[in-house]
Order: structure tokens, then sequence, then C-alpha cells
């Protein structure tokens, strides 16, 4: 027996508190480093509340934070191998140590390449993030090599990381480097041996989350 206007106050409080419940997790998953959930819970609020201004933006800051995927080959701008040095992605790769790596890049060369011969893998950041990361490791079947793999990076054609070797017994290692400002990162991927293969797992640019 509520006059409408009265049951529009009710419902849209209602509908406020059940936003607010899920733009409260969206921070706490945000505070957490945990993008997706962030996002999904933001949604939800402003699925009660779509005209919700303050909802939105943070949503829209939340889309900032989404890691890029470097191992996705169509994220790349470019590849440019030689005759001889080439490189392969991969969803998943076994490492020495017998974990499983996924999203893996894998590099490699013959013995008819040169010793400077290297791919090269172009992305288009656009300034938009701050840090690269990855694991380097050397697959499971090419774990007595010779030989050994790193890469160089290039931030917009200037030197700015050159990775650790990948030789026999390493194991995976995490690295990462910034790329604050950078537009366009070429990777050049180097693997010095006889048919050996080198990896990175996880490659990624994201951006630094708030301290």
């Amino acid at each position: 027996n509520m006059e409408s206007g009265e049951l529009k106050t009710k419902t849209d409080k209602l509908l406020e508190s059940y936003a607010k419940t899920y733009a409260d997790k969206a921070e706490k998953a945000f505070a957490e480093h945990d993008v997706d959930v962030a996002m999904q819970n933001m949604k939800i609020a402003l699925s009660f509340q779509p005209d919700n201004s303050d909802y939105k933006s943070k949503y829209d800051n939340y889309e900032l934070y989404i890691p890029f995927d470097m191992s996705e080959p169509s994220n790349t701008l470019s590849v440019a191998g030689g005759d001889y040095s080439y490189c392969d992605f991969y969803n998943e790769r076994v490492a020495n140590n017998n974990d499983t790596m996924t999203n893996c890049i894998v590099w490699h060369d013959s013995p008819s390449a040169n010793e400077n011969d290297s791919v090269d893998v172009t992305w288009n950041l656009e300034g938009k993030y701050d840090t690269v990361s990855g694991t380097i490791f050397l697959p499971q079947d090419y774990k007595n090599t010779y030989g050994n793999g790193y890469f160089k990076a290039y931030g917009d054609g200037a030197l700015i990381y050159t990775s650790p070797k990948i030789v026999r017994d390493l194991l995976p290692q995490e690295i990462s480097f910034n790329v604050s400002g950078v537009q366009k990162l070429k990777i050049e991927f180097y693997a010095e041996g006889d048919y050996e293969r080198f990896a990175i797992s996880n490659l990624c640019a994201q951006k630094d989350f708030p301290s």
C-alpha cells in the first residue's frame, strides 16, 4: 500500500546497498592486486547503479592495470627472425626442474646461424606500463645444453635491460625491468649453441599498483 514515490525511494536505497557491497569487494580485490576480481565486482555494482560516476571511474581505472600478455602472438607488433634463428610461442613447456611453465616464448638457432644472429620481437606498449616481468628457463628436452641463451631489451631504441644467461643447471629464474614511458619495446633473443633452445614464461607488461 505504499505510494509509488516511497516505493521508488526504498528500491533505490536497496539497490544502493547492494551496489556498495560489491564496490567494497572490488576495492578490496584491487588493494590485493587482483584486477580480474576487482573488475568483476565493480561491474556488478554498476549493474545496480549504472549511473554512478564514481563506480564508472574506478572501473575505468582498474582497466589500466590489466597485464599485457607479451607471449600472445597477436599482441606482437612484429617478429623478425633469420634463416637460421627463430622463435615459437607455446601454451606450455616443461622446464629442466620438471615444472610446467605456461605462456612460453622459445627461441633457438641452428649451427648455420652467425654468432650475432637474433630473433627480434617488437611490442607496442604505448607508454601504458611500468614493468615487464617473466621467468627465464631451460626447457627439459634441452637441459643438457652446452650453449647459452639470453636477450636484450630496447625501449624506443635505447638498451634498457640485458637478461642473465640461461645455461645448463640454471633453475627457472624470475626477471623484471622498467619500461615506464616506453612506446615500442623490442627484445633481441640470442641463442648460442647448436640447435639449443631457451625460453621465457609469462612475459607481460604491467602498470605498477599504487603503494
